[in-house]
């Protein structure tokens, strides 16, 4: 039996996910993490180590505590998920073989707010024997960092499809009812601002054209939090949008697929975006998506197939594809369909498993 010690927030689902999937695959798993677990439940059998000191100084000060855990432990392999603080710590612990998972804001935003956020990621990139990443796209961004060439294997962040799948709840959109949906953090990179301010223009044009039933009828369901939560409530305020925006907050994964089957419409307007699991969850409960073309994106959201595509930060133009997509049940349906059958096809979970495991299979001391 293989033993692994993955370094990762434990109050991440993709963090949970994958360990979670390890231990039934065979693996003597331990999760050391600066992040507490959350409401995402960790299979029993995964050993966890919460370091002494949290996230900022902890990425360095937790040096000494993690060696004592890996001296501890005697993995085959350590494998730290997030390229800037964890993998400033994996380098600092100079454990042998390390493999590092990029996950979006630690190559497309980190390394761009100062210089030294620049070397410190391109420093903790080149210690790590083995990288991967969910995208295409997001691995030509780590590849700018790279003095040298190194193989960056491609693990998509697949979908439990049991999990996410249209179930008998399914919203048929009575009552020429609208319900768009998202669920991310309230923060700025995610658009959160650009969605409702489109859902506000959809409104009026709803009206203006003489469609009053449907938009007396929309709603736009928020799933998440963040530090905009009060900024995104202003706006909701100053538009007259408070009868049509429910803000949900954090709900366990395993709740997500409930929502995803009452709504009609998902968007993603991120300004920047790694992957995209959201947009994948979304299509395997058959629910078409309209997303910004940045990043991972493109790449998981087939634009006039699964759904459609827009310039991130232009409200305008994602409230006219929501107008387009308000008006076609049958177009919605159709886009529905193909994205299910893409997440089928591409992206579910079992596949991605697969690909993680023979990654792990060609890991040399």
């Amino acid at each position: 039996m293989k033993k692994i010690c993955y370094l990762a927030p434990a109050s991440n689902i993709h963090t949970v996910r994958w360990v979670n999937a390890l231990v039934e695959n065979q693996f003597d798993v331990t999760l050391v993490t600066m992040h507490e677990p959350d409401m995402d439940k960790i299979d029993s059998n995964v050993k966890i180590e919460v370091l002494p000191f949290k996230k900022g100084y902890g990425y360095y000060l937790n040096a000494w505590a993690l060696k004592s855990v890996l001296r501890k432990y005697n993995p085959d392999f350590l494998h730290v998920h997030y390229a800037s603080g964890y993998g400033t710590l994996a380098r600092l612990a100079k454990f042998k073989p390390t493999i590092l998972s990029v996950w979006g804001s630690d190559v497309y935003l980190f390394p761009n707010k100062r210089e030294v956020n620049r070397r410190i990621l391109k420093k903790n990139l080149s210690h790590a024997k083995y990288i991967t990443s969910t995208s295409h796209d997001m691995k030509r961004e780590t590849e700018k960092y790279l003095d040298y060439n190194k193989e960056i294997y491609i693990t998509p962040f697949g979908i439990d499809t049991q999990l996410f799948r249209v179930n008998d709840n399914k919203n048929n959109n009575e009552n020429n009812q609208l319900r768009i949906g998202i669920a991310k953090k309230l923060e700025k990179v995610y658009g959160i601002d650009y969605l409702i301010r489109a859902v506000s223009e959809l409104k009026k044009k709803l009206k203006i054209q003489g469609y009053n039933n449907i938009a007396d009828n929309l709603k736009l369901i928020i799933i998440g939090e963040g530090s905009q939560r009060e900024e995104l409530n202003s706006l909701v305020k100053e538009l007259e949008l408070e009868n049509q925006v429910e803000f949900i907050g954090n709900i366990p994964n395993v709740e997500i697929p409930n929502y995803l089957n009452e709504i009609d419409i998902f968007c993603i307007p991120s300004l920047s975006e790694s992957f995209g699991v959201a947009a994948l969850e979304a299509s395997a409960c058959a629910v078409p998506v309209v997303a910004s073309n940045v990043g991972g994106l493109p790449e998981v959201v087939l634009h006039g197939e699964t759904g459609y595509l827009v310039d991130a930060g232009n409200s305008k133009e994602l409230s006219e594809r929501l107008y387009e997509l308000a008006l076609n049940p049958e177009l919605r349906k159709e886009f529905g369909e193909k994205g299910r059958e893409l997440v089928n096809s591409k992206y579910s979970w079992k596949e991605s498993v697969r690909i993680m495991l023979e990654v792990y299979n060609n890991i040399e001391d």
